[in-house]
């Protein structure tokens, strides 16, 4: 009897941990679903580290505007090594950040490249719409 009620206990207080994480973004990714790794709500929030949600990039996104599909393969195709690059930096910031002898001089470098990327992003979807 007490092994049972032990196990439900642990069952139930993992299945709430799960939850919990998946709900506040803890643990997915770079920055999480809230953005969380490298502050809250960094380089526009919402799902990802850039924001945007999912299936999306970062400059089609926000404009209120709907993209219909052949614009996305269009806007996809012209920023494939963007993207690229981008995915890339992102990278690199996550392997940095969790490099005991990474400085915060360093973050800031990688972030400002992201940054730099992402403005990019930003403009070649402003030119396709």
């Amino acid at each position: 009897m007490k092994k049972i009620i032990i196990s439900s206990l642990l069952i139930i207080g993992l299945a709430a941990g799960f939850a919990y994480g998946h709900k506040s973004g803890h643990g997915y990714g770079m920055g999480g679903y809230g953005g969380h790794m490298m502050g809250h709500g960094m380089m526009g929030g919402g799902y990802g580290m850039m924001g945007g949600g999912y299936g999306n990039c970062p400059g089609m996104s926000g404009s209120g505007q709907k993209w219909d599909n052949e614009a996305k393969q269009k806007y996809f195709d012209e920023t494939a090594e963007l993207r690229r690059e981008m995915h890339n930096k992102r990278f690199d910031y996550m392997e940095a950040y969790r490099d005991p002898n990474t400085t915060r001089a360093e973050l800031d470098a990688i972030e400002k490249e992201i940054w730099d990327i992402h403005a990019e992003l930003q403009e070649k979807a402003q030119q396709m719409r």
